[in-house]
């Protein structure tokens, strides 16, 4: 590429003997020399226009800048409002009676932007715990989560709670959760039965959950708002359980 300072054309710089040289120039010359101006004069001003562009393009930045500044300010506020909007759940044992003997699971869901909701599930040993081994008898695995901590020990009640806190923020739980505060915007407070029946519901005894999806339960899946992904992951009885909590 031309060097820039060879874009710029050294001029004789009298006059009369730029004119005179001029006049001894060859027409191929004489051409040359004005098609090279010709391009010159189109350089320039394209520079020019490249300049005020990148101007105008960090003006547009700083725009950019200032409109994303204000969304994230005006979104903590608003999420709420959202379809998926978010939702951070905490969970700890609450004593109660002060006498270290009976715990109570005690669950916030704080929403950014409005108040937040409380929620005790109840007793943990009495209430809590059976319901949730009930719910996961056939789930070795998940069993294990709320088997294995001693709830006779600090450290065993946290990380009870800390295993009921990411069973909540499961997908599925997540879109039930959201459902359920949709519905009352006013809900201060979530009452334990409540939210147990929601998440974590028992099967009525007597009813038999088929080997396999049927259209039926896809049909009824969708109707709750579960995409075809989602229900392409679930088992017949995680369907059975999420059609269930309605």
């Amino acid at each position: 590429m031309i060097d820039v300072e060879l874009r710029k054309w050294d001029y004789i710089k009298d006059q009369k003997e730029w004119e005179l040289f001029k006049k001894f120039l060859t027409d191929e010359e004489r051409s040359l020399y004005h098609t090279f101006m010709s391009y010159r004069s189109h350089l320039v001003k394209t520079e020019k226009k490249i300049d005020k562009l990148n101007k105008d393009l960090e003006i547009q930045k700083e725009k950019k800048k200032d409109y994303l500044k204000k969304l994230t300010e005006l979104n903590s506020k608003i999420d709420y409002l959202r379809n998926e909007f978010n939702i951070s759940i905490s969970c700890s044992p609450w004593d109660k009676e002060g006498k270290g003997k009976n715990f109570y699971c005690m669950i916030t869901f704080s929403r950014t932007g409005t108040k937040k909701i409380s929620c005790n599930l109840g007793n943990i040993k009495r209430k809590v715990k059976p319901r949730l081994l009930e719910f996961y008898k056939n789930k070795y695995k998940k069993k294990k989560l709320f088997t294995t901590p001693d709830l006779d020990d600090g450290n065993g009640r946290r990380t009870f709670c800390f295993n009921v806190v990411n069973e909540l923020n499961r997908k599925e739980n997540l879109i039930l959760l959201r459902q359920h505060f949709r519905q009352n915007p006013q809900l201060k407070s979530l009452n334990g039965k409540v939210c147990l029946d929601l998440i974590f519901p028992l099967k009525p005894k007597g009813v038999s959950i088929p080997l396999m999806m049927t259209n039926k339960m896809r049909q009824e899946l969708t109707r709750l708002g579960y995409t075809r992904d989602d229900i392409k992951e679930m088992t017949p009885q995680e369907a059975w359980d999420n059609i269930k909590k309605g």
